[in-house]
């Protein structure tokens, strides 16, 4: 399983605060060459004491 770091763009989403799916995309450098892989993120937010 791959070590995902997170940026700036995937931390924005993760505070909004609400249940959706974005989509997300890594792109990755290996001895010259380069490729991007896109993914669906489920995000799903839970309330306690209807917060």
């Amino acid at each position: 399983m791959p070590i995902v770091r997170w940026g700036k763009t995937i931390k924005q989403e993760l505070s909004e605060g609400r249940s959706r799916v974005i989509q997300h995309d890594l792109t990755a450098k290996l001895d010259g060459y380069s490729w991007t892989v896109e993914f669906p993120v489920y995000i799903d937010c839970v309330y306690q004491n209807r917060r």
